[in-house]
């Protein structure tokens, strides 16, 4: 509005301010000759009936009061609220401590008439009160006020309790109101205020009075004040030396964040106040700034849950609140959340390109590399909190967080799981068919078996353990090695008595959050969802059928791995994304790169490998729950089922392409030889040759493998006698390369006389070496970037393997005496390899030039990148859920 514009009979003069409700006018009343402050709306709004109700609202709110403290009401007209211009300066510290108590006195007085009469201020600042030339106290704008009565109105489509997420809008009903710095915790949160709201705003604002300085003021944007609000203690040093003790037991009881016990009513606080002042109060003891809040929304997420995760068993159900990290957490490829939730581990980026693990307070904009966890997955919080246990270089080791240098508890050479119990056990998978171990973990003594193999289900392996509450009873995977785990069992153990109890049959990765009345709800994934089900700890039972939860988690039915954490207060984390399993078909890529599929249906395939004739393709298909070997003729393009045990682990052909060797995981991982084209039965060879095939020299006689040494994974060649006929006769694993590292992947040179391989001896980063064969000879890495899944090009020129990041890599090499000469790394073709049940899912033919290969699925172009997503009040999510099973409503 212009000056002299006319309202009514109020001419405008000037404009005094403008707020999420208004514009504010100086103005003169013409009839009664009198200055009056006029507030109006923005024209944007002037269509918003809603806006426009409550406007009303407030005329006839004010117009209720009548306080020599609070500014009068003279009327509405046109849209606009005529009011009380009260002449004065801001009210602002420090103050004299009698000043400020005097004014305090005033406010106090002012809230407990509104009070009374049903009514919230909801916006009570220093900017909205003003001290006369009289002396006098003034509240103003009480333009955020609400009558109790009036609560029904807000409700519906713009109740704060029905909004899915939190909003950060200043202006719509529903979203969070009033000014952040003097917002109550449960206003920030854009819950539903009381006149417990009003006491805390006039904690804080008394505070800035004695002090000077806002209370929670940190940070440069609102999300940084609303974080600090619910998360950070007032810092009572600030406060005079000289503060009375009353008035500093009265701020206490005014800034306890849960309303339950914040001071009850605002007239308390006047009669405290009229208290004889104390002659001197000692100090408060210190208490610990939370320093600096970060300008992210998980800021607001944490603050959030810090109210939010108290709540008695009679409270109403809490709407779940979601939030999105930033891009420097959801690239994390780990993920740990401590057991309050405050602090989250995740992996970054090193100066020399490799990962190594950070801690991140979740209000906090900065992480901290936590120096001795280069190349470490894996990582899991002990039970209080202190200390982060984590798998590095096949060791899994330990790391307060405070600092100091990780301490190695044991080998473990695999990462399949890691789980710290409440009896300072931790649990650990060290192999992908091996049961879950224990060792403690103040180190010393051996690893032992924590679960065992259940035959009657087959099972071959266990993987990602859960330890629940109370250090006894341990969640994990139960499958046939072979096959998705999709179909897998979730099992529980009793560690004490080693009895194992079938929970549910068709899910993997599970993990367990309690309630408050001693249930609690077990979580899986299958199909990239979460699915969630009753348990009863005690019985270990669940109430049967699960409900999809989360859609969309990033998972692979493949490994049983899946992007999601939870702690034990019940804020969960997940890696938006898909079962990367997802269905491809084996694709021919020839000589130029073009890429063309074969001729078979979208299947889950695997480890595809080229005849030496270049005729047929050996692969693995899963179908349901059993994974078995077909053969694909390219020239004829049909395919034909070659194994029918449904756990086919590895394999490969025989020198001269007339047999198939592979391995089982029943049967002790048994190692079988059949024909080619199926005419005779399989040859079960009465041993076990481990995994990671290598292939045969080119007389058939000699070929290397991989095997778990232990605690590690080493390599080992094995003698044939008669390789071309259906009885090889091959005799027992002989030690080839065995150390204090993994060495997998092996490949056999075509002439039989160089092995490639992959270790982690480097920092913990698999890289591609190459050792003559037999030996002995010297060692030549190969790779620069990480590599996995070596081979050799038939044509004697050239090795191939995937890098870090999938793609396959091709150097060229030559052989000068007994040095093998590398030249440089490129890479073959831009299509990433698909990582698959983690195996070489690619095969060169015959000429060197050509390949076989599955494919990674392509994102589809402009989607959006994964995010890594934060829920907060999940159990109330899942209360509402199972409201029907469990009847907590």
């Amino acid at each position: 509005m212009s000056p002299h514009q006319i309202i009514a009979h109020y001419r405008i003069i000037s404009k005094l301010g403008e707020g999420g409700m208004g514009a504010v006018y100086r103005a003169t009343d013409t009839k009664l000759n009198r200055d009056v402050a006029i507030k109006v709306l923005p024209e944007s709004f002037a269509e918003d009936v809603f806006r426009m109700q409550r406007f009303e609202r407030e005329a006839q709110v004010l117009a209720s009061l009548n306080h020599p403290n609070i500014a009068a009401i003279y009327g509405i007209e046109q849209g606009a609220i005529v009011m009380e211009l009260v002449e004065g300066e801001d009210l602002k510290g420090p103050l004299p401590i009698d000043t400020a108590v005097q004014c305090a006195r005033h406010i106090a007085a002012a809230l407990e008439a509104a009070h009374e009469k049903g009514i919230v201020h909801r916006d009570l600042k220093p900017a909205n009160i003003k001290v006369t030339s009289e002396g006098v106290v003034k509240l103003l704008d009480f333009g955020l006020a609400k009558a109790g009565e009036d609560a029904a109105a807000t409700a519906g489509s713009h109740a704060p309790t029905m909004s899915p997420t939190l909003s950060l809008a200043m202006t719509q009903a529903g979203m969070i109101l009033g000014t952040a710095a003097y917002m109550s915790p449960e206003q920030a949160r854009g819950k539903p205020v009381d006149k417990r709201a009003d006491i805390w705003a006039f904690g804080v604002v008394l505070f800035e009075l004695l002090t000077g300085k806002q209370l929670f003021a940190s940070g440069d944007t609102v999300t940084d004040i609303i974080a600090a609000v619910v998360t950070r203690e007032p810092d009572w040093t600030a406060l005079p030396p000289s503060t009375p003790a009353h008035v500093r037991r009265l701020l206490e009881r005014c800034l306890r964040k849960d309303p339950k016990v914040r001071l009850r009513d605002i007239g308390e606080a006047r009669i405290a106040l009229e208290e004889p002042p104390a002659a001197a109060a000692s100090p408060s003891p210190r208490v610990r700034p939370w320093g600096w809040i970060a300008a992210a929304v998980l800021a607001v997420a944490v603050a959030a849950m810090a109210l939010t995760m108290r709540r008695t068993p009679a409270s109403p159900l809490r709407t779940m609140l979601r939030f999105e990290a930033d891009e420097l957490m959801s690239s994390s490829r780990t993920l740990a959340l401590s057991p309050d939730g405050s602090r989250v581990v995740i992996d970054v980026a090193t100066a020399d390109g490799g990962r190594q693990l950070a801690v991140r307070a979740l209000d906090q904009p900065k992480v901290t590399p936590l120096p001795g966890t280069e190349s470490a997955t894996n990582a899991v919080f002990s039970p209080d909190g202190e200390w982060l246990a984590f798998e590095s270089t096949g060791k899994l080791r330990k790391l307060r967080l405070q600092g100091g240098a990780s301490i190695v508890i044991c080998d473990s050479p695999s990462s399949l799981g890691l789980a710290w119990g409440d009896d300072g056990n931790l649990f650990f998978v060290p192999g992908i068919r091996s049961v879950v171990m224990r060792v403690s973990s103040d180190g010393g003594g051996a690893p032992q078996p924590a679960t065992k193999f259940d035959a009657s289900r087959q099972e071959a392996t266990h993987r990602f353990p859960w330890a629940m509450p109370g250090g006894k009873v341990l969640l994990y995977t139960a499958a046939p090695r072979g096959g998705l785990y999709d179909e897998a069992d979730i099992v529980a153990t009793d560690v004490s008595n080693g009895r194992a109890t079938l929970l549910h049959h068709g899910g993997f990765h599970p993990s367990y959050v309690a309630r408050q009345d001693g249930q609690g709800y077990l979580l899986f994934l299958r199909e990239a969802t979460l699915y969630a089900l009753p348990m009863d700890p005690a019985k270990l039972t669940v109430r049967e059928p699960p409900i999809p939860i989360v859609q969309g988690v990033a998972s692979s039915a493949t490994s049983a791995l899946a992007q999601v954490v939870l702690s034990r207060n019940g804020l969960l984390a997940y890696q938006g994304g898909s079962n990367n399993n997802s269905l491809v078909i084996p694709t021919w890529i020839d000589a130029a790169g073009k890429a063309q599929p074969l001729h078979l249906p979208p299947g889950t395939y695997s480890a595809p490998r080229i005849s030496p004739d270049g005729k047929r393709v050996l692969y693995r298909l899963s179908t349901g729950s059993a994974l078995d070997l077909w053969v694909y003729d390219l020239a004829g393009a049909s395919a034909s089922k070659l194994t029918f045990t449904g756990d086919t682990v590895t394999a490969d052909w025989s020198h001269d392409g007339r047999h198939v060797l592979y391995t089982v995981a029943s049967a002790a991982h048994g190692a079988w030889w059949v024909r080619a084209d199926g005419s005779a039965p399989p040859l079960d060879l009465g041993f076990s040759l481990g995994g990671g095939f290598a292939g045969f020299t080119p007389d058939g006689h000699q070929s290397v493998t991989a095997f778990n040494g232990g605690s590690r994974v080493d390599l080992a060649r094995v003698s044939w006698q008669d390789p071309g006929s259906d009885d090889p006769h091959p005799g027992k694993l002989e030690p080839w390369l065995s150390g204090p590292v993994d060495s997998q992947f092996p490949a056999l040179s075509p002439d039989g006389k160089w092995v490639a391989y992959a270790s982690d001896e480097m920092a913990g980063r698999n890289q591609i070496y190459v050792r003559p064969f037999p030996g002995p000879g010297g060692k030549w890495q190969v790779s620069t970037d990480g590599g996995r899944f070596p081979e050799w090009s038939p044509a004697g020129d050239e090795l191939f393997y995937t890098n870090l990041n999938a793609n396959l890599m091709a150097v060229h090499y030559k052989v000068k005496g007994e040095a093998f000469i590398r030249g440089e790394e490129r890479v073959k073709f831009p299509h990433p390899i698909s990582i698959l049940f983690s195996l070489r899912n690619y095969s060169t033919a015959p000429d060197g030039k050509q390949f076989v290969a599955l494919l990674a699925p392509q994102q589809p172009e402009n989607s959006p990148p994964p995010r890594l997503t934060f829920l907060v009040n999940f159990v109330d999510e899942l209360d509402r859920r199972f409201a029907p099973l469990t009847g907590n409503r």
